[in-house]
């Protein structure tokens, strides 16, 4: 059996947006449906970068990263699920 990583992307508002293979794909989806809104950060400060996602993901491999906008009250989540197949 061996361990496979998905992550998979919600909304605040519009629910689940779906399960990608990557983080790099997730994170596309996130930016695809904020892209116009500023200011984002992730977690705790963190700025909203593709590196800083996977570090942060590589440091907290249970942990959810939210993403939110300082002037908005919606927020993206994408959740890291391992999978054993």
């Amino acid at each position: 059996m061996t361990k496979k990583k998905v992550y998979i992307v919600t909304s605040s508002t519009d629910g689940n947006l779906g399960v990608y293979t990557t983080i790099a794909k997730a994170y596309n989806k996130v930016m695809n449906n904020i892209s116009h809104y500023n200011n984002l950060l992730i977690n705790n400060g963190y700025k909203f970068t593709l590196k800083n996602i996977k570090d942060f993901n590589a440091a907290n491999i249970y942990s959810d990263i939210n993403i939110y906008s300082e002037n908005e009250s919606s927020y993206f989540r994408i959740e890291t699920f391992i999978l054993n197949i």
